[in-house]
Formats: structure tokens, sequence, C-alpha cells
């Protein structure tokens, strides 16, 4: 879970099954040691990063070095490894003065496509007309 306070991105999640968790990403060029998570209750870990401006990927990586995905982050993409990568996204409010900076994250979740509902009117003349187009079968015997 992906959270704001303060304008600090705090990074939660639950893990029973490690002894240290550490936070990686493209802002800390996916270091798996640069950034450890604290154990704030037996199994819930946290950290808090002032993250700069833009889209980041990331992932928590156990001390035995499995990688775990965040699938309640904001947004989560396919990476070129064949997982997945959670995504959070900061950024800076339009104003008048420079200093003042707003902390948003991403509120969207990968989407599978939709189909589209034919009623069964719809789906008749649509097989039919795809029927038609059909070179007619020669069902003589040989």
């Amino acid at each position: 879970m992906v959270g704001i306070e303060n304008e600090q991105h705090v990074f939660r999640i639950r893990c029973n099954e490690a002894a240290t968790l550490f936070l990686a990403g493209d802002f800390n060029d996916w270091s798996v040691t640069a950034t450890p998570m604290q154990q704030v209750s037996p199994g819930t870990w946290e950290v808090r990063l002032r993250l700069p401006e833009g889209e980041h990927h990331f992932r928590y990586v156990t001390d035995t070095g499995r990688w775990l995905t965040d699938f309640s982050a904001p947004n989560v993409v396919a990476n070129p490894y064949g997982g997945w990568d959670s995504v959070v996204v900061k950024r800076r409010r339009s104003t008048d003065r420079d200093d003042l900076v707003t902390v948003q994250v991403k509120a969207t979740a990968p989407r599978m496509p939709m189909r589209t509902m034919q009623t069964g009117r719809a789906r008749r003349s649509a097989r039919r007309s795809r029927l038609g187009s059909l070179p007619p079968l020669a069902l003589g015997r040989t």
C-alpha cells in the first residue's frame, strides 16, 4: 500500500516471511539494499520517502531475494522480466509559487480489454452477415 503523509510517500506492506525487507525502484537504481524498511508491527513493514516529480516503478525485496509486487498500489504494469512493477506518481501542482508542491498518487489499475455486449438480435444479425460472406459449400458426394 502506498499512502501520502506530510508530502512523503509511505510504502507499507504486510509480509510475515521476511526477517528484513527492502524497497527497490527506479528512484534508487533498483538497489536491493539501499532502502531498508522498518517493521512497525509484526508482519507490517514501512518506509517513508520524498520522491522527485514523475512516475516511479517499485517492488519490495525480501532478505531471501524474493521480489514482491504491491498489487494494492495505485497502478501496476508489466515489466520486461515477465513480472509486475507497482507504480506511483508524484506531480507538481500548478501554482504561482514554485515552492508549493502537492503529492498525488496515480489512481488507475491494470485494465483488461472489455468485450461489447450484443443483444440476441444484434448477435444473430452479425452472424448472418459473416455467414453471407462465406463461399457456398459443395455438399455433393464424390
